[in-house]
């Protein structure tokens, strides 16, 4: 039987005899075609019910690999789809949202828990987050960053809306470096306690496995805290 490429499986023909067997008519064997339709159809059925960790995504050593396969990332929480081999390239969406919202008390970044990507080696995505952040902006600001492992690059512009209703309510910085920290000055902000926030991002990451962190804290120093609230909301595509 020919080499079956890709999930493309064809059966041996309609006629043909299954089984191997002795002067008496008992079955010895299975036929070699019919052994390799089956083998194949075995190897097939398991590559589309995979999954695992990001780092365990099916490579060249795996046999009866095709591309359009699925793979369940269980470090992302999704599907994703094998676009391309040599190197490998996985695409498919990622989305994730905070449940509950989230205080920043000083002015020192600190890690959003629930607004994050987990990255393998070699990742590459592009996205954009929305939040919704209070509630007293004009006494803190806000700084914000978004951070990823050693050797990723990468770049991202947010956008601020505050709920002044005047001229002045739309501010927009950009950082060219992952880890650039953009302040949103209380100054900035003026009269304004909540604003929306989005973030359109890239990151490409290099070979150290690790985290993209959205990270915020007060711009200035007060006793009124940031507050990122509930149903703020990361969705990416991994495009490499």
């Amino acid at each position: 039987m020919a080499t079956i490429t890709g999930p493309k499986v064809q059966m041996p023909a309609t006629l043909s005899q299954m089984f191997e067997t002795d002067g008496q008519g008992n079955i010895v064997a299975i036929k070699q075609e019919w052994g390799q339709f089956f083998h194949a159809l075995q190897g097939i059925v398991y590559n589309i019910s995979r999954s695992g960790p990001s780092s365990s995504r099916p490579t060249s050593t795996t046999p009866w690999r095709y591309v359009g396969m699925p793979y369940f990332d269980t470090n992302l929480t999704t599907t994703l789809f094998l676009e391309s081999v040599n190197p490998d390239t996985w695409v498919g969406h990622y989305s994730t949202h905070k449940s509950v919202a989230q205080t920043f008390s000083t002015t020192t970044l600190t890690n959003d828990a629930d607004i994050l990507i987990p990255l393998n080696a070699n990742d590459h995505f592009n996205g954009r987050i929305f939040a919704d952040v209070g509630d007293g902006l004009r006494a803190t600001g806000v700084k914000v960053a978004l951070t990823g492992p050693t050797g990723a690059v990468g770049s991202y512009v947010i956008g601020l809306v505050n709920d002044n209703s005047g001229a002045g309510n739309v501010d927009m910085l950009r950082a060219s470096t992952m880890g650039q920290v953009l302040d949103f000055t209380a100054g900035s902000i003026a009269t304004a306690l909540n604003a929306m926030m989005e973030i359109s991002f890239h990151i490409e990451n290099s070979t150290n496995v690790g985290t993209m962190h959205l990270q915020f804290a007060q711009s200035t120093a007060s006793t009124t805290p940031v507050t990122v609230h509930r149903a703020t909301q990361i969705a990416a595509d991994k495009v490499s």
